[in-house]
Order: C-alpha cells, then structure tokens, then sequence
C-alpha cells in the first residue's frame, strides 16, 4: 500500500514536469514560426544590423558642440555642487 501511494505522488511529479515541458515546447515552438516571419527577419535587419529599404535614406544627427562643453564643466564639479544646483 505504501509503495502504491509513494509511485502515485512520483507520477504526479512527473506528470506537473511534463506539463511544465509542453508549455516550454509551445513557447519556443511560437518563438521560433514567429523568428521565421518576413516582419521579423525585417525588424532584426534594421535593428541589429542597420540596414534600410531600397529608397530610404539615413538620417544622421550631428552632436551638438555647446551642449558637450556645458557637460564637460559639470564633469568637473564635486556630486554635491551638482544636486545643490539642480534643487537650488
């Protein structure tokens, strides 16, 4: 009786796991149709490797030099003088 009811509380162990398992298995099975779609392939292009339609341009933002000075002069004041003049 008690080998019984020890093998049940194993099978039912067992059984949550593979439940948890077939979850896992349809995540990475969505994961991986969703990875093989043209918008992601498109997204993953533009994101990770820069690139652009024929036709688009890129637009590139120049760095302002003003603003660059101002923080190299704050770059040098100790933390407090920089919360004493944010909040004062």
């Amino acid at each position: 009786m008690w080998d019984i009811w020890q093998k049940k509380d194993i099978i039912s162990q067992v059984q949550s796991q593979l439940d948890i398992k077939k979850q896992e298995n349809q995540r990475l099975k969505a994961a991986l149709s969703y990875a093989q779609t043209p918008e992601f392939i498109e997204k993953e292009a533009r994101d990770k490797l820069f690139m652009s339609k024929a036709g688009e341009q890129k637009v590139l933002i120049p760095q302002d030099s003003g603003s660059s000075s101002d923080s190299q002069n704050q770059d040098n004041e100790p933390n407090w003088k920089k919360w004493w003049d944010l909040f004062f």
